[in-house]
């Protein structure tokens, strides 16, 4: 549709005219409501996303993107147990979505639930086996619990995934410093 466009263009503007206008038309269009929202987001205009989300959750209570949606917003807003709460069901929802797994691995990590943390990042590898960032993160957390040698196969699976992120590089060194490998750790460097 052309507010998609619009989005893709970064022209918000335009998008957010033409889902107001598809709102207006039929205000019981849940899939509006939450294409809204996301671009409220994007704008740093929280509460209109959170409003948004709020509404397509209330006229689709089984829209799992409204939910994760809604949950990445609260997370951005360091409202962790709403972001919980909403990952947990968007999961619910859609059992399969990696994504969720990962952000609410995010969360449990950053509210200190660290083997909860570590089950949704591996059940979001289970999910999605080439998804860097998940490898990444839960080698970051593997690192902070001094399990070097499993944090340092996440990091090369990480850069096996995606050998252009530049900050994957520098954590293999870190740990295999950790682990007295000094010359093994000088390249990531």
């Amino acid at each position: 549709d052309r507010a998609n466009t619009y989005d893709k263009l970064a022209r918000y503007d335009e998008a957010l005219s033409d889902l107001g206008r598809v709102i207006d038309l039929n205000p019981h269009h849940a899939f509006a409501y939450l294409g809204r929202g996301l671009i409220y987001h994007k704008l740093a205009r929280y509460d209109e996303a959170l409003n948004d989300y709020e509404r397509a959750i209330d006229l689709n209570p089984h829209h799992a993107d409204a939910y994760f949606n809604r949950g990445v917003t609260y997370g951005k807003l360091g409202r962790l147990d709403l972001a919980l709460s909403d990952y947990g069901r968007a999961i619910e929802l859609h059992p399969h979505d990696a994504d969720a797994y990962y952000n609410r691995g995010v969360t449990y990590e950053k509210l200190g639930h660290i083997e909860e943390a570590l089950s949704d990042y591996g059940r979001a590898i289970d999910l999605n086996p080439h998804y860097a960032k998940v490898y990444y993160n839960r080698g970051n957390t593997l690192a902070s619990l001094a399990r070097y040698d499993e944090a340092l196969n996440d990091y090369e699976r990480a850069i096996d995934l995606n050998p252009h992120d530049a900050k994957a590089y520098y954590n293999p060194g870190t740990a295999l410093a950790s682990l007295a490998r000094h010359d093994e750790a000088l390249p990531d460097y």
